[in-house]
């Protein structure tokens, strides 16, 4: 969860030529899956799209940061948000939010092209029999467990290599290095 501390604001109104005030808050905000699909309803295009098909305005990515709000404040701060609250939302949504990483042998390989909606993750964790109380994590470690179960859930790969044969491909190739450097081990 983000606590955001959102400072007090004086803004001017070119419509009444008078200034207001926009109070100080503390937000609770939180970027999941449930929040995740709320907004694909209303938007009716994949949050997780690059595509510029599907690129999001001001205006959605604001009403996005209503709905991660968990306790919304009296007046609408959130079209109001200055460039400090905005840089520590994007941090917030990026951060991975686990220790978890993936070698070149386990990481899950490129994209399919695939376009990613929330009604597709909540396939993957209906087909990976994972717990859909995992929607209301954090969308990047959700993300990652479902990675792992994917991952585990792959029949295990046989060594091409047998033992002995990799052994001596080893023993050669440190011999030679042995030769090149004119070293003794």
């Amino acid at each position: 969860m983000l606590i955001l501390q959102v400072k007090e604001k004086e803004l001017f109104n070119e419509s009444t030529n008078q200034f207001v005030t926009i109070p100080s808050c503390e937000l609770e905000m939180e970027h999941s899956l449930f929040v995740m699909s709320k907004w694909e309803e209303i938007h009716k295009k994949p949050f997780l799209s690059q595509l510029d098909k599907h690129k999001k305005t001001n205006e959605e990515m604001v009403d996005y940061f209503r709905m991660m709000c968990n306790n919304p404040p009296v007046i609408d701060v959130f079209p109001f948000f200055d460039n400090e609250e905005l840089q520590k939302i994007a941090e917030y949504i990026n951060d991975k939010r686990t220790a978890t990483w993936f070698n070149e042998t386990n990481k899950p390989k490129g994209g399919s092209g695939r376009t990613i909606t929330a009604e597709l993750i909540y396939y993957w964790l209906s087909a990976l029999q994972i717990n859909w109380e995992v929607q209301y994590w954090h969308l990047n470690r959700m993300l990652t467990i479902i990675e792992i179960a994917n991952i585990e859930q792959q029949p295990k790969k046989k060594n091409k290599t047998p033992t002995g044969s990799m052994m001596a491909q080893r023993r050669a190739i440190n011999a030679q290095r042995r030769a090149a450097l004119g070293t003794t081990g």
